[in-house]
């Protein structure tokens, strides 16, 4: 792409938005109309708008999809979906993808049956489960949560075609954790521990930071141009990627030392004061 310019739009900046929290509020579990307007508006004023998370592209909310998002950053940098800057159909194109080998995903499956820890592989289009209900509810509530959120259903270990991009595990008190952390390491997997049991397994060298500078790479824009938005911990590889960093109204402590401006909660429009204090719309 040697250019920034759509139509007659020339696109100076990127903006990255986390999901829960950030966009979708985590008390209703809907975006607020204001947000979705003021990101339509940031788009006819010069920026690419994208969504950067640790969900794969299947588990993205239907809402998020139909909003003219330039692209979709997924499984922590493992898939990379975007609008092509001189395509005026607006179609999405996968500019990067690096799922996991099926025989792979398989000795995954093996290592969590052996070492007593449930998951779930994410997939581009499906999650896969096991059979039975497991003990941990976190996994269960995952399996059941696909009535109208996001599209398809859920699919299983044995399924022929299984593939997947990255992977989350949780354990307990019966979990051979140190085995199965010491296999992922061999097998090239950053693990990160998200507490409480609950780890995710990304595919080494990939990250919402990387995902950030592809994105730039690709459009032709530096770190500068880039502005990022979130709230959660899980959003400490974008905030200490690039210096323009956004935190909504409530954030998670180990945000501080990385955040450049504080907006206000998704409830209370955050996004839209955001976007505006900015000047991009």
């Amino acid at each position: 792409i040697k250019n920034k310019k759509r139509g007659n739009v020339m696109y100076h900046t990127a903006l990255f938005f986390y999901i829960d929290g950030t966009l979708i509020s985590e008390r209703t579990g809907k975006i607020p109309e204001s947000a979705i307007k003021a990101i339509e508006k940031a788009g006819e004023h010069g920026c690419l708008t994208f969504i950067n998370t640790g969900r794969t592209y299947f588990f993205v909310p239907i809402a998020l999809k139909q909003i003219s998002f330039d692209g979709f950053l997924c499984g922590c940098g493992t898939h990379i979906i975007s609008r092509l800057l001189d395509d005026t159909s607006k179609e999405l194109h996968t500019l990067y993808h690096r799922p996991i080998p099926k025989k792979e995903s398989l000795e995954i499956i093996e290592k969590l049956q052996e070492c007593n820890i449930d998951g779930v592989l994410e997939g581009e289009c499906f999650n896969y489960f096991s059979h039975e209900n497991s003990r941990f509810e976190q996994i269960n509530q995952i399996r059941d949560s696909f009535s109208g959120n996001v599209t398809g259903s859920a699919h299983f270990f044995d399924d022929p075609d299984i593939c997947a991009d990255k992977f989350v595990i949780w354990t307990d008190e019966k979990s051979d954790i140190t085995t199965f952390l010491e296999f992922a390491k061999k097998k090239h997997y950053d693990i990160i521990d998200r507490r409480f049991g609950f780890y995710e397994a990304v595919p080494e060298g990939h990250s919402k930071a990387t995902a950030i500078e592809y994105i730039l790479k690709q459009f032709n824009l530096t770190k500068e141009h880039a502005y990022v938005f979130g709230d959660s911990a899980n959003d400490l590889p974008m905030f200490t990627c690039v210096k323009n960093t956004i935190a909504m109204g409530e954030y998670d402590p180990v945000l501080t030392p990385y955040i450049s401006y504080i907006t206000k909660t998704v409830e209370d429009d955050g996004i839209f004061y955001a976007l505006q204090h900015l000047g991009f719309i």
